[in-house]
C-alpha cells in the first residue's frame, strides 16, 4: 500500500509540473514581444509552409538502388577480418558468423571469399 501511496504522490507531482510548463510557454508565447524586451532577446517564428522537401532522386526505384548501393558500402567498410596466424585467437576448426540480417551475411561471405 505505500508503494501506492508513493506512485499517486509522483503522478501528482508530473501531472502538475506538466500543466505548469504548458501555461507558462502559452504566457511566454503571448506576451512575446514584451518578454524579449524584458530579457533583451529576440525571438523569431519559422514558417514551414514555405519550405517543401526535394528528393535528390526522380523515382522510388533510383532512392532503393542508392540506399541498397550505401548499405553494401557500409557493409563493406564496417566488416572486419582477423588473419589467425599461428594460432594468436583460441578459435576452433569452426567459427560461427552472427549477423542481424541475411544480406550482412552474404555480404560478410563475399568479402570473404574475394580475400582468399
Amino acid at each position: 500500500m505505500k508503494k501506492t501511496n508513493l506512485w499517486r504522490g509522483l503522478t501528482g507531482v508530473s501531472v502538475s509540473i506538466l500543466v505548469l510548463a504548458s501555461l507558462g510557454y502559452g504566457i511566454a508565447d503571448t506576451f512575446r514581444t514584451q518578454v524579449d524586451s524584458a530579457l533583451g532577446t529576440t525571438s523569431y517564428e519559422v514558417n514551414s509552409e514555405d519550405s517543401r522537401y526535394v528528393s535528390d532522386y526522380e523515382t522510388g526505384e533510383q532512392l532503393m538502388k542508392a540506399a541498397k548501393e550505401f548499405a553494401v558500402r557500409q557493409g563493406r567498410e564496417g566488416t572486419v577480418i582477423l588473419k589467425n596466424d599461428n594460432n594468436v585467437f583460441p578459435l576452433g576448426k569452426k567459427v560461427a558468423l552472427l549477423t542481424t540480417a541475411r544480406t550482412k551475411q552474404k555480404i560478410l561471405m563475399r568479402s570473404i571469399l574475394s580475400m582468399l
